[in-house]
């Protein structure tokens, strides 16, 4: 098969090529283009990380109020341990 005799069946799938890049290389617009992709990713992992340190930081106050809740339930039963040997040692 000679080369030159398949060109004419390859334009069709050139062209439908050729155009995609055309429009690929309009929208992303070489390096300015990128840097727009960039930005605008960094702007969705901007809000994506600020919501999971927000549910972080509720997550970590809960914590510390379940910690508070569970001293004073310690503190209570120690000093009720310490009254119940002063009482025997008082007897």
């Amino acid at each position: 098969m000679d080369v030159n005799s398949s060109i004419p069946l390859l334009e069709p799938v050139a062209y439908t090529i050729q155009t995609l890049m055309k429009t690929i290389s309009f929208f992303v617009g070489g390096i300015f283009g990128l840097y727009v992709i960039m930005f605008l990713w960094g702007l969705y992992r901007y809000k994506k990380d600020r919501e999971f340190f927000k549910r972080m930081k509720k997550d970590i106050e809960n914590m510390n109020y379940s910690m508070v809740r569970l001293d004073k339930k310690i503190d209570g039963l120690k000093r009720a341990q310490a009254d119940k040997k002063d009482s025997k040692k008082r007897k």
